[in-house]
């Protein structure tokens, strides 16, 4: 019995080492792990924003078309890498009553967000996101992307950078949506579409205080 001896001594002494690490590494995922984002298929709270153009964006407003809205700040590579895509975006949406807007998370005046998005060629509308909205879209992460209905409900939600071909899918997903319909559903699943090319930004964290050294390359 001599090997019993062995492996009680053995355990009495590992034990408390990997009841430690058991203790750290779920510390650790509950730091890391960001919020869920906003449920697809949610109402959109009755929020509104100041936009560089002098106008104001409200959620609670009735709109004909689809709504996408790109959080993002001047510092978040994945974002500046998106503007393209948004650009395009907004061009096809706009006819048929769809809109792009580029809500920034930076503490700035709605002027100064807007030269900054015309030397990273925004074309679209951008303006400032309060905590308010950045609390209500659990956003943690840049870029977030939330496509939202015209009857105002949450069609999508991306949280890092998502690929052309998902946010045409979840654009066009949100035009086909009935009045009413799917509001305050829990379990409509996240569209999918090609990622983004190897090596290119993907995501900013905005969990840690240096949030723009916390950018994720694909």
């Amino acid at each position: 019995m001599q090997w019993l001896s062995v492996a009680r001594r053995v355990f009495r002494i590992a034990a408390p080492w990997v009841l430690v690490g058991g203790i750290v590494y779920a510390f650790a995922l509950s730091v890391e792990t960001p919020a869920a984002p906003a449920l697809d298929g949610a109402r959109a709270p009755a929020l509104g924003a100041a936009l560089a153009d002098g106008s104001r964006l409200d959620l609670s407003a009735p709109r004909e078309g689809p709504l996408v809205v790109a959080f993002w700040a001047t510092w978040c590579p994945a974002c500046r890498a998106e503007v393209p895509d948004l650009v395009k975006l907004q061009d096809d949406i706009a006819p048929r009553g769809g809109r792009v807007v580029g809500l920034s998370v930076q503490n700035a005046t709605p002027a100064a967000v807007g030269e900054a998005a015309k030397q990273l060629g925004m074309t679209y509308p951008v303006g400032v996101a309060t905590p308010a909205w950045t609390e209500a879209f659990h956003v943690t992460v840049l870029p977030t992307v939330v496509v939202l209905s015209p009857n105002g409900t949450v069609s999508a939600t991306f949280a890092g950078r998502a690929s052309p071909g998902a946010l045409e899918q979840a654009v066009a997903k949100a035009a086909a949506r009935p009045a009413g319909g799917l509001e305050g559903s829990m379990d409509a699943a996240a569209p999918t579409g090609a990622a983004p090319p190897a090596g290119s930004p993907l995501a900013c964290d905005l969990t840690r205080a240096a949030a723009h050294a916390n950018c994720l390359l694909r």
